[in-house]
């Protein structure tokens, strides 16, 4: 059976709990990004389904965003928007504790000084317990689930390759998994 790669347009959302590597799979989708430390740093025109003023908005007014955007990938964290409105999405997560807890450290180091941030104030412990929950939730119905533990072990360049009919933005990832060696 020959798969059929998955499309970017409409624009794909990369749907992943904070410290899960949707910034970096978005990256790498789109060329936009930028590697600092171990995490990405976009220009607001990449966060529209991030920014904290639309998310108490209507679900019409996030479908406008996302409809409007002309990337072929966005990073969101919205999961009850994208599954209600049966949007396209991939998925990344943890399936093991080891992995959650590394997702929750680079949360907590990532966010350590976010006064905005509600997920700031839990704990390790919490979060990564909650990234183990929401990598179950939401993987069955994902266009294509990636666990961590091929994105810390150097494969998710050659995932995204065999599922995409788009360019990777392999230098990204190769900067990002530099960055986590340092």
């Amino acid at each position: 059976m020959i798969r059929t790669k998955i499309s970017t347009t409409p624009p794909i959302l990369i749907l992943a709990m904070g410290g899960c590597c949707g910034d970096l799979t978005a990256a790498m989708l789109t060329g936009k990004g930028t590697v600092i430390n171990d995490h990405i740093d976009f220009d607001i025109s990449m966060e529209i389904l991030r920014q904290r003023q639309y998310f108490a908005a209507p679900d019409s007014v996030k479908m406008e965003l996302y409809l409007s955007g002309s990337e072929k990938a966005y990073p969101t964290h919205w999961t009850e928007f994208v599954m209600v409105n049966n949007l396209p999405y991939i998925s990344l997560g943890a399936a093991t504790k080891k992995y959650a807890d590394w997702a929750a450290s680079r949360f907590k180091e990532i966010y350590a000084h976010s006064v905005t941030c509600p997920h700031s104030k839990i704990s390790k412990e919490k979060l990564a317990n909650d990234i183990l929950w929401h990598n179950n939730y939401v993987k069955s119905k994902s266009l294509l689930h990636i666990e961590l533990e091929d994105v810390c072990c150097g494969n998710l360049g050659t995932i995204l390759s065999k599922n995409f009919d788009t360019h990777i933005y392999n230098e990204i990832y190769d900067q990002w998994l530099r960055a986590q060696n340092e």
